[in-house]
């Protein structure tokens, strides 16, 4: 792990993790994602134990709104202890700090734990297991012990054929092991409220992955933070919704009339053609278009361009109905 230097947003020391780092480190990555988050609208209470201010400074400060995180690349620093923007003061909130404990306090609130054991939860007459011993079981469908733990609580021992099934079922296990070819890009979210997977293990997974030299895009997202892009989503997807109502046999209609009788074999094909081509087209220009518009760190922007899209499709609609409805000129 790189971690960044004390009092320096520039410096870094490359250190392995450590029971004494590791909570720093994922200190770091949460309030990361929360400074993404915020860089697009969401609104952030202090009250979950963030701490705010409108100057750059601090270990853990993350980049002012607007801000963009540099891609990963082998031999960065990795998520969370990367050289922040600095320079001018630019206009909004830093996240500078994070009261873990009081975070922590927070998740489980609000979130149900599991019981203990988690996962390996199989024990005679106690409990039948859970969705994890099923997944470890044999061909018939039975639910086995798949940790020496609970193993020994039921007085039996681990198959050598289980513990095989746990390895090929660790992605731990291949990442640099010198035969196994890992994919180059890794997209990775984690829920901030998880409490189903424990923070460190998809944490781990990024980190080893990045540190082998692939590009991975990791972060800890937590619902409230995202509200507003949630209420954006919906409308986006209302919009959409009505524009493909509308749209879709509003053209049938349109190219039934404009084509007359050999619409079936002349206009229907190309049209058909066009709004397949469509689904793949429109990301790439909507895309394009929200991060020119809203920039990069605004995830609601290309709901708002699809709205926009369907808003001047509706009115052209609107407004051409009665000359699109007419017959050809023969």
């Amino acid at each position: 792990m790189c971690q960044m230097e004390p009092h320096s947003r520039l410096q870094f020391s490359c250190a392995p993790l450590t029971a004494d780092n590791y909570l720093d480190y994922l200190k770091s990555e949460i309030i990361r994602s929360a400074q993404i988050a915020k860089n697009a609208g969401a609104d952030i209470p202090d009250s979950l134990g963030f701490k705010f201010t409108s100057e750059a400074g601090g270990m853990f400060a993350a980049p002012i709104n607007g801000g963009m995180r540099p891609q990963m690349q082998g031999g960065q620093p990795p998520m969370g202890m990367r050289p922040m923007r600095g320079g001018r003061k630019q206009v909004g909130e830093y996240i500078t700090d994070l009261d873990m404990q009081k975070y922590l306090n927070y998740v489980v609130s609000t979130q149900a734990l599991k019981g203990v054991p988690a996962f390996d939860s199989k024990i005679e007459g106690i409990n039948n297991g859970s969705g994890e011993n099923e997944v470890f079981g044999d061909g018939t469908g039975s639910s086995v012990n798949f940790t020496d733990y609970t193993a020994q609580k039921n007085n039996t021992m681990l198959t050598d054929a289980i513990r095989q099934n746990v390895r090929l079922m660790n992605p731990m296990s291949f990442i640099g092991d010198g035969n196994t070819t890992i994919a180059p890009h890794w997209y990775i979210r984690h829920g901030a409220r998880d409490r189903d997977t424990a923070f460190p293990v998809p944490l781990n997974f990024a980190t080893k992955l990045q540190n082998a030299g692939k590009d991975v895009d990791f972060l800890m997202g937590y619902a409230a933070y995202l509200t507003p892009s949630v209420a954006m989503l919906v409308l986006g997807s209302v919009f959409v919704g009505i524009a493909n109502g509308v749209g879709v046999p509003y053209l049938n209609t349109i190219a039934s009339i404009k084509g007359g009788k050999n619409s079936a074999t002349t206009v229907m094909p190309l049209l058909s053609a066009a709004l397949y081509l469509g689904q793949f087209v429109s990301p790439i220009i909507v895309t394009s278009a929200s991060r020119i518009l809203f920039g990069q760190a605004d995830l609601a922007g290309p709901y708002k361009v699809g709205i926009v899209l369907c808003l001047l499709f509706l009115v052209q609609v609107y407004f051409t109905r009665h000359f699109q409805s007419l017959p050809p000129n023969k």
